[in-house]
């Protein structure tokens, strides 16, 4: 029987023989809110998406396909090809703004093609800046 059972307090036992969950439970399907923001923020162009975002707020998609293509090639966004600033656009419209938005950091409307910086949850700002000092960026 380990020593803390018994008459003894959780408070008793040594820390190291405590059974406490590396991840407290998060009510309303906190975890899932979790897995979604880890998800959405693991693809390096949705990341400068957001970078790019919590920076101006708001944008429309062909000023964000030449911002993130302009950070992914390390060319300023007025210099970046028009192929390349509509690729880019094209692919943040059809995989990567649906998922940001899903996850709840983005507000995408697709009729209008503008992009707004959501005021995401807590949680959701907490990792994007710890990979933005990892990844250089300028915290905010």
């Amino acid at each position: 029987m380990p020593p803390w059972e018994g008459d003894r307090t959780l408070e008793d036992a040594p820390r190291r023989q405590r059974r406490v969950p590396l991840v407290e439970p998060l009510a309303d399907g906190g975890a899932l809110a979790v897995d979604e923001a880890l998800s959405a923020l693991a693809h390096p162009t949705r990341r400068c998406a957001l970078y790019y975002l919590k920076d101006e707020g708001v944008a429309d998609l062909e000023e964000l396909g030449a911002a993130v293509a302009g950070m992914k090639t390390g060319t300023p966004p007025d210099d970046v090809p028009a192929d390349e600033r509509d690729r880019m656009a094209a692919e943040l419209a059809h995989t990567h703004l649906p998922k940001l938005d899903e996850a709840l950091f983005i507000e995408y409307d697709r009729r209008s093609q503008t992009v707004r910086y959501a005021d995401p949850p807590a949680m959701h700002n907490m990792f994007l800046l710890l990979l933005s000092q990892f990844e250089g960026k300028d915290a905010w």
